[in-house]
């Protein structure tokens, strides 16, 4: 297989360039949108598009503010457009405050933090507009109003909000969509947004306000805006700071609007960003590519996506989502051949690890040469076997630094410097159910190394966990009244991190997304088992790697200017035979713990596997759940190493709902080894590899809150016969309903009577 022909279309002279943008910020306001680029026929007109978006957004942005609600009671943070520096008015959605008169504080787009106070209301339904009134100051610019009555299915529009709230050195972040249906005083759109978004500007490509953000869909590629016509129809009453509607509506009605209207949102894919025309042109584009792109699978469970980086057989993939336990790695080849991968060296602070394959004419991607893309920018992803619409704009100016997004790893110790010249950092305090605590780390302790890296100030500790994803392992030397110890546990996402409830069956969040240093963010509804691809802008080039899915209305991807550096190192490496280890699982993976003739596996230190599971805790109960079950291959895994014998086995689940309600989930055994079951010198060959389905009865009724969390109980899962001594992994997966968690698993030697949790962990470490 040869390289490709590839016969792409020239990009257009940088004069046309200039002219488009002075026709977006200048143009007369004769029509919502262009007939010519409302049906895109060629990847010219896309072309076009982006110059129009790019110039959209630089001169928008700047009218875009975050607004938090300072009142005991308010309604948390969200968007808003300044519609009239001068008298200093702010256009918002109602439903982000209750009444007139509350405090806010404004964050402006240069960094100011400014306040002011909350004017008149409209949240009745599909009406949902507000105002904020402010002390007008110098450098801030205002939008201008538009008719939205034009507007028509197939109108392409550009939401502007404040996803998840204000963050530091992050704009208001840009999406694209389309309209697809229009609704009285609404009109619902495809362009992904989420939380923090509502009261956000939504403008043409004429650069006029013509809507407010008010709700989304369950899936992030649907949500509605409030007109800008009604709003304008209501601005009087509104500066009058009349209200209609607010939280003393019918509270159904109020969290039916804040949860999005779901049941009412139709969309169309003839109308829409995935319509037929415009996926003929990216496919047109990414087509070529698709020899550059592989699967790639761990234990026949497909991961993500690899680039080509070299004809003879070098790939890049993301590395936490392959492991280092596994032997089992095989890349599916463009062809359709699948073969095995050796891993050849990994980058952790990029989340890359090199694979290579047999093979000497596969296709290298070609990198692109530019700097940043410029928000507005379109990019397209390269994907193989991913059916869905694959291509988005980018949302900032600039990379995201450091990028969290609450979604970092975390440890559960808080820290404080010791005496001049100690070594480390003391622990104060270990949070009950944490990674930190779970591992053995209390109070008192002094951490001196986390992953092998020096700790000595305060930061150190925080800097390094963020470039870890919740599952990780992670070591930990401490100091314990002047005795050293290395104690191993997973890190798990933050109590307070919102994947679960933004990640849908078809988008769950990575695991790892964060960590990696300046990162690319665009709009494109790529699922998190598609990380890897290469990121493509119109002229067919690499702008970088997809890495990670944050959210469910964000993709990151690591730009090219920060990988085209290392490749040539990467690739002799690769020509040169090296190759990374694989550590067993009993090796590698803190084991399960012993107490008496139990084995516990504890669910902070499972592996996860998948990428929706996370592990969640509050600060009263232990041990945690493992839950996020949206991915049906997802499964948690538990190592120890056992004499020969008879074993029953023990899980701890729940599930809401009535009494007849259940589900089910599989409880496994296996060998842990690398080596093939063939083997001879394999610890426990005759152990045979089985599962049990375990029926899992509903636990806690509907909205019973059970100190903080789910209730769980106790269910069999089976019998484990171990003919000779060695490591076992046990697992469990393959759910029957997403909304399942798993506690504890144990195991008890057939010989011992007792209750299978007498001799489970306690929640109080000093009890």
């Amino acid at each position: 297989m040869g390289a490709l022909t590839r016969s792409l279309p020239r990009l257009r002279p940088a004069l046309l360039a200039a002219l488009i943008v002075s026709s977006v910020v200048h143009a007369a306001p004769a029509r919502a949108s262009d007939p010519d680029l409302r049906q895109p026929e060629r990847l010219q007109d896309l072309q076009l598009l982006q110059d129009r978006l790019q110039a959209l957004s630089h001169a928008v942005r700047p009218t875009q503010v975050a607004i938090k609600v300072t009142e005991l009671g308010g309604g948390g943070s969200c968007s808003g457009t300044i519609i009239d520096a001068q008298a200093g008015w702010i256009l918002t959605a109602g439903h982000c405050f209750e009444k007139p008169g509350q405090a806010v504080a404004v964050e402006l787009p240069d960094g100011r933090t400014i306040p002011g106070t909350t004017a008149g209301l409209h949240c009745e339904g599909n009406k949902d507009c507000g105002l904020v009134k402010f002390d007008p100051v110098e450098g801030i610019v205002a939008a201008r109003l538009g008719p939205s009555a034009r507007l028509v299915e197939g109108d392409w529009l550009a939401p502007f909000g404040h996803t998840h709230g204000f963050m530091k050195d992050r704009a208001a972040v840009m999406r694209i969509g389309r309209v697809v249906r229009t609704r009285d005083h609404a009109i619902d759109l495809d362009a992904p947004m989420s939380g923090g978004d509502s009261g956000g500007g939504v403008f043409d490509l004429q650069g006029r306000l013509v809507g407010i953000v008010s709700t989304t869909s369950g899936e992030p590629t649907l949500g509605s805006m409030c007109t800008s016509d009604f709003a304008a129809s209501r601005l009087a009453d509104l500066k009058a700071s009349t209200v209609v509607g607010g939280r003393t509506m019918d509270p159904a009605a109020l969290r039916a609007l804040w949860a999005g209207e779901r049941g009412e949102f139709e969309p169309t894919d003839d109308t829409g960003r995935r319509a037929p025309g415009l996926r003929e042109i990216t496919g047109e584009l990414t087509t070529p590519w698709l020899q550059s792109v592989c699967q790639v699978m761990v234990d026949h469970r497909p991961v993500g996506m690899a680039t080509v980086i070299d004809a003879s057989g070098v790939l890049l993939a993301k590395d936490s989502d392959i492991g280092r336990s596994s032997d089992a790695v095989e890349v599916t080849l463009p062809v359709g051949t699948t073969v095995r991968a050796r891993r050849v060296v990994r980058d952790r602070d990029l989340d890359l690890v090199v694979l290579k394959v047999d093979g000497d004419d596969l296709v290298p991607i070609e990198w692109a040469f530019d700097p940043v893309p410029p928000s507005g920018t379109i990019v397209v992803s390269a994907s193989s076997q991913w059916q869905g619409e694959s291509w988005g704009v980018t949302g900032l100016d600039h990379l995201r630094e450091n990028a969290i997004d609450g979604l970092s790893g975390f440890l559960g110790i808080r820290v404080e410097q010791g005496p001049p010249g100690g070594a480390g950092l003391k622990v104060i305090e270990s949070t009950i159910g944490s990674p930190a605590w779970v591992a053995g780390l209390r109070a008192g302790d002094r951490v001196l190394r986390l992953a092998g890296q020096s700790v000595s100030a305060q930061g150190d500790i925080g800097r390094i966990v963020r470039a870890y994803g919740g599952g990780e392992l992670l070591l930990i030397e401490i100091d314990r009244d002047g005795s050293p110890m290395s104690l191993l546990t997973r890190v798990t996402v933050r109590p307070d991190d919102r994947r679960i409830s933004q990640s849908t069956a078809l988008f769950p969040a990575s695991r790892r997304a964060s960590g990696f240093g300046g990162v690319l963010q665009h709009d494109t509804p790529l699922p998190c088992m598609r990380m890897g691809g290469p990121l493509l802008g119109l002229d067919g080039r690499a702008i970088g790697i997809n890495i990670a899915r944050p959210d469910r209305t964000a993709t990151y991807a690591l730009p090219a200017a920060r990988v085209k550096p290392l490749l040539a190192a990467w690739i002799e490496a690769a020509k040169a035979g090296t190759t990374l280890p694989t550590v067993p699982p009993i090796d590698l993976w803190p084991p399960m713990e012993q107490s008496g003739a139990r084995w516990i596996g504890h669910p902070a230190l499972a592996e996860l596997e998948g990428s929706s599971l996370v592990y969640a805790f509050d600060q009263r109960v232990d041990p945690g759940v493992i839950e996020g079950w949206t991915d049906p291959l997802a499964r948690c895994a538990w190592v120890t190493e056992l004499e020969p014998g008879a074993y029953d086995v023990f899980i701890e689940a729940g599930l809401v709902g009535e009494v007849q309600r259940f589900a089910t989930i599989d409880v496994g055994y296996e060998r842990s080894s690398t080596q093939d079951a063939g083997d001879e010198d394999q610890p426990n060959a005759d152990l045979p590899d089985r599962s049990t389905r375990v029926r899992i009865t509903a636990t806690q009724p509907p909205n019973e809150p059970v100190a903080g969390r789910m209730k769980l109980a106790t269910f069999p899962a089976g019998r484990l016969e171990v003919a000779e001594r060695g490591p076992v992994l046990v697992w469990a997966g393959r759910p029957g309903a997403p909304d399942l968690v798993i506690g504890r698993l144990t195991l008890r030697a057939v010989d011992a009577q007792a209750n299978p949790g007498e001799d489970a962990p306690k929640a109080d470490p000093d009890e």
